[in-house]
């Protein structure tokens, strides 16, 4: 991993460290559905994570009822993005994402419909070690409802999503609101796969500081701006091969711009370039990340996601990632 904005980094050559080790369980036993997997990632990335662990239930037609942390049924999923790094929207919560609640899944051929409420997030907020973005610190995330429906036009599946939530404040129990809406598109043509995605959301918290909010994951707490718009696009090309273990290269590009609403804040930007290839059991990411006001690509990582910086300009990682499935 090479930093554009660290000259120590850049001096050695980049650095070479252990990403995670997961382990998972899924199983299905009279209609008894459970899933869960767990995470061990360095100490610096917050150790052993709970990535989900829900139990539900699977019905003579086919819909399911899921009990625990859960996948939110927000935006494009499973994931909204083709890279090691996800999108912008994952860093504020609205990707793979992951709370505590019950769902409620019902899939047609051509008509998909999911409903969930969350009573929190998986870990109460003075928690930074987790895997999901969450509203953290002063504020609680509760009572969140999720609503989404997805269309499949043979072409292209259509979907549109709601979230609605309170924001409890930890010191006075008052109680401020937030919400998401989310339109999204997905297209998979011959070997392409298209990703179009806008995400309208607000945070209302209470307190003397209105203007961002605090989340975290990882460990790792920032401040992001408590109103904008996330407009993403992801471009993926598969390439099968048959070279002996090499069978196949994602050549992709994922893009993703937030217009901050208040006039005082600069935009963010996040735009990756990678290569995921295929070999045997191994899947490897080649990813050149970039990032203008952006917390994980760029030397300010406590307030890039909130102001920003006028004269900021764009910064990037390389990075490298090989990951052994079995």
């Amino acid at each position: 991993m090479v930093k554009s904005w660290d000259d120590a980094n850049k001096k050695r050559g980049g650095d070479f460290n252990f990403d995670m080790f997961r382990l998972y369980v899924d199983g299905n036993y009279n209609n008894v559905i459970v899933s869960t997997q767990i995470r061990l990632y360095s100490s610096d990335f917050g150790g052993i994570l709970i990535h989900h662990a829900w139990m539900g239930y699977k019905f003579k037609n086919s819909d399911e009822i899921q009990l625990g942390i859960n996948k939110v049924p927000f935006g494009i999923t499973p994931y909204a993005s083709h890279n090691w790094f996800f999108n912008m929207h994952y860093y504020f919560g609205f990707e793979d994402d992951y709370d505590l609640g019950i769902k409620y899944v019902r899939e047609r051929d051509k008509l998909k419909l999911y409903a969930a409420y969350y009573r929190t997030s998986e870990l109460p907020p003075h928690i930074f070690a987790r895997y999901s973005y969450d509203v953290v610190d002063t504020h609680n995330e509760i009572n969140q409802l999720n609503f989404k429906v997805l269309y499949d036009l043979s072409m292209v599946e259509l979907g549109a999503s709601i979230q609605l939530g309170q924001l409890e404040e930890v010191a006075t129990g008052d109680k401020g609101d937030r919400y998401a809406f989310a339109i999204h598109a997905e297209s998979n043509i011959n070997n392409f796969n298209i990703m179009l995605q806008s995400i309208f959301y607000g945070f209302s918290p209470t307190g003397p500081i209105t203007d961002r909010v605090i989340m975290a994951a990882y460990d790792a707490p920032y401040a992001v701006a408590s109103e904008g718009v996330i407009y993403s696009i992801g471009i993926r090309y598969h390439l099968p091969l048959e070279l002996g273990p090499l069978t196949g290269i994602d050549f992709y590009n994922d893009y993703a711009y937030l217009n901050k609403t208040n006039s005082s804040f600069y935009d963010s930007q996040m735009n990756v370039l990678g290569a995921g290839v295929t070999f045997g059991p191994i899947y490897t990411y080649i990813d050149w990340a970039s990032g203008i006001n952006h917390s994980w690509l760029g030397p300010d990582y406590d307030n890039s996601f909130a102001e920003g910086v006028a004269d900021n300009k764009w910064h990037s990682r390389f990075n490298i990632n090989f990951g052994y499935y079995f």
